[in-house]
């Protein structure tokens, strides 16, 4: 799992919930057209700080398919052991 966190990343979407959906085609559950109206961007979250021990806070781009930037993301995520009640993480 250690290669795994260091290697990839945790992808958000923000959608508008008031525009209508329309970018999902229902049969197949795949994205049609190049930009749908629902989809305001994505971010990508790198993972491998939670490998070293840390917690993730910080702000990330959000970014149309255009790859244009659309916004900023806050985000904190530590990993925590619910069982032992204990954040594994140093912060």
């Amino acid at each position: 799992m250690v290669g795994y966190f260091e290697k990839e990343y945790l992808t958000i979407f923000v959608l508008d919930d008031n525009a209508p959906i329309s970018g999902a085609d229902r049969a197949s559950s795949k994205i049609v057209g190049e930009d749908p109206a629902d989809v305001i961007g994505h971010a990508k979250i790198p993972m491998k700080d939670l490998v070293h021990g840390a917690s993730i806070h910080d702000w990330f781009a959000i970014r149309n398919n255009k790859r244009e930037n659309v916004g900023l993301l806050e985000v904190k995520l530590a990993i925590m052991d619910v069982d032992l009640n204990y954040n594994t993480t140093s912060n």
